[in-house]
């Protein structure tokens, strides 16, 4: 079905018809739109941020038209040309029908229970072709705008090639949804803005850390904003509903109730360092931030007055790319030295931090046993990256790695554990400004679930010329011996744990 108004006039900009005539009506008069049927507006992204389509949304939403336009503005802020809109409406989000019943329907004065969504596609797509063209690769995403007076923007899921700059690499889940009964597919991560009253910043964090995990593993279950509120009156005994803001501490519990273990680490003083209470100095809190950040997690941030989530690395810039909702999705966040905690959801049989895996120090004893690897090259300064991953995700780059049969076969026949540390020595000045193009000159592999003491936990360690590998220790003495083999190849870094253009942005 489609809508139209009683009487048209030039077609103003959202900003030039609220300068004027504040889109009170005066612009345009229309009819409210039926909720017993199903409306469907295709329209271009510029005449979505027109004033006619913020009009008709500040309406059907009591919204302040000046709170549509510039919520509408900063999420699609440069995004790339050629998009089409589909405006939905009336539209059941869970997240707010979720809030709706159990916060907004006992206020005095009326809310509107239904949303807006926004559904993006590439290239001209129409009322009259939708049902004939090929969706596949052409939808990216959609975003919800809800009755909320702060913030319209609910949830959104965009995949990133919707933005012009998309030189990341992130942590990205699957989505299907249907338009107009047709099932559409993307990836991307999810975000939302915060309406202030029953999610703040840190609320709105959670949620969307539990719905990625949700997305992304069949073991946890998507939580509702109801469902926060409820766990953290029973946490701290005092009511939640309008918001009073999540503290850190708070977060952890939240997360651990839904299933999803955690680590939390402290920035503090030099002087005030207490490594038993995960208490760090600035240069390690930040150095275990981005080993984490690296290794594929979703990092819960929090700062003096604010929280987000970190979900991975611009590939130019080096910058944390994050779910900010004061900002559009995937925006950079270069202010670390402003995040005073993190917190990282980690599985329960990763039993190894990653201050154990000193790289250093564990090739300096190895070189000590094996005096005939050279397993760095003297005088070359070196970077070394390390990251958690899995044993299969790992052994997969290795078959797509430049490997010989023989020694390929050595490695994906090593019994290795679900979970593994990496670390990976590049030499400082072979390092290229996309990190897939660097050469690595040693791969070390790490048992993440043995005790961190010598290198007995080693699985493998690859060198410029050798591959070490454990070998069967006859006479049980509980230390690894390794056999030692010609390996000349060079192989590249490990690019598995986030996902970019250079995985076709597929999970």
């Amino acid at each position: 079905m489609s809508w139209k108004f009683w009487k048209k006039k030039p077609e103003k900009t959202a900003k030039q018809a609220i300068a004027s005539d504040g889109i009170d009506g005066a612009e345009e008069y229309r009819l409210p739109l039926p909720t017993i049927n199903i409306i469907y507006i295709f329209c271009t992204l510029k005449e979505l941020n027109g004033a006619k389509h913020v009009q008709m949304i500040a309406e059907e939403l009591d919204i302040q038209p000046q709170q549509v336009a510039e919520d509408l503005e900063q999420l699609t802020k440069d995004m790339t040309d050629g998009l089409t809109c589909v405006l939905e409406y009336p539209y059941v989000d869970e997240y707010y029908r979720d809030a709706y019943y159990s916060f907004y329907s006992r206020k005095h004065n009326s809310y509107n229970r239904n949303c807006f969504r926004v559904s993006f596609f590439k290239g001209e797509v129409t009322e009259d072709n939708f049902y004939d063209i090929d969706l596949d690769g052409k939808f990216l995403g959609y975003t919800v705008l809800q009755p909320t007076p702060k913030c319209i923007i609910g949830y959104t899921f965009l995949h990133p090639t919707i933005y012009k700059e998309c030189n990341f690499a992130i942590c990205i889940c699957n989505h299907d949804s249907f338009v107009k009964g047709r099932k559409v597919s993307t990836t991307a991560f999810p975000y939302s803005g915060q309406d202030a009253e029953i999610k703040s910043c840190s609320e709105n964090s959670l949620l969307m850390m539990c719905d990625y995990f949700s997305r992304r593993y069949n073991r946890y279950a998507r939580v509702l904003p109801s469902q926060i509120a409820d766990e953290l009156t029973d946490s701290i005994n005092n009511r939640q509903q309008p918001t009073h803001g999540v503290d850190i501490d708070t977060a952890v519990t939240i997360l651990n109730i839904n299933g999803i273990t955690t680590r939390k680490y402290d920035k503090v003083k030099d002087d005030e360092v207490r490594e038993a209470d995960n208490c760090f100095a600035e240069d390690e809190f930040l150095r275990l931030l981005n080993i984490y950040v690296d290794s594929g997690f979703p990092v819960f941030m929090a700062t003096n007055s604010h929280a987000l989530l970190a979900i991975g690395r611009d590939e130019v810039k080096g910058a944390i790319v994050a779910m900010n909702d004061n900002e559009r999705p995937y925006s950079c966040y270069e202010n670390l030295k402003e995040v005073k905690s993190f917190i990282v959801p980690i599985a329960d049989n990763i039993l190894i931090d990653p201050r154990a895996v000193k790289t250093e120090e564990i090739l300096t004893k190895l070189h000590e046993t094996y005096p005939n690897v050279a397993f760095l090259r003297d005088g070359i300064a070196y970077e070394h990256r390390i990251f958690l991953t899995t044993s299969r995700s790992f052994k997969k780059y290795m078959v797509n790695a430049n490997l010989s049969k023989d020694n390929l076969e050595l490695v994906v026949c090593t019994a290795m554990p679900k979970f593994i540390w990496v670390s990976e020595s590049i030499a400082k000045e072979n390092r290229k400004q996309k990190l897939q193009d660097s050469i690595v000159d040693t791969v070390i592999v790490i048992d993440a679930t043995d005790a961190p003491s010598a290198y007995n936990r080693l699985l493998m360690v690859k060198t410029r010329e050798h591959l070490l590998i454990p070998m069967h220790d006859k006479t049980r003495l509980q230390r690894k011996i390794y056999s030692i083999n010609n390996s000349t190849e060079e192989i590249h870094p490990f690019m598995n744990n986030l996902k970019g253009a250079h995985s076709l942005w597929k999970d």
